[in-house]
């Protein structure tokens, strides 16, 4: 897959081990094997797949506090199907590079609602 800025390529499996390390028991995540394939430069969210054969992408924000989560939804989770994250993805890309030529804000609302439409991992 190619990536937009902000979002880069990262396919580093220690950002699979500091999910896990962050993941309070009964994420949604807990139990998949994941790979790490990818964050955004402007801020803490990285991009997993997840290798059950569904096809689904999970979006986390990690944090990066020594503790473990102690809700089940922490870390913060989107499930993504492929087609939603590229618009997503996408959206994320038209904000970064126009964000100048944006001034009531509509491009990072874009984001923010596609963001909103993909599965709340709770």
């Amino acid at each position: 897959m190619e990536f937009l800025e902000p979002w880069f390529a990262n396919s580093d499996s220690r950002l699979v081990d500091e999910l896990r390390r962050k993941m309070a028991p009964g994420h949604v995540l807990e139990n998949l094997d994941l790979n790490s394939i990818a964050n955004r430069r402007d801020c803490d969210e990285f991009l997993y797949a997840t290798n059950d054969g569904s096809g689904r992408l999970a979006a986390v924000h990690l944090t990066w506090s020594k503790k473990r989560g102690r809700f089940r939804i922490f870390p913060r989770t989107r499930i993504f199907y492929l087609k939603l994250w590229l618009e997503y993805m996408e959206a994320a890309h038209a904000e970064w590079v126009g964000v100048e030529n944006d001034p009531d804000g509509q491009l990072w609302l874009k984001q923010q609602r596609l963001w909103d439409s993909a599965q709340k991992a709770e």
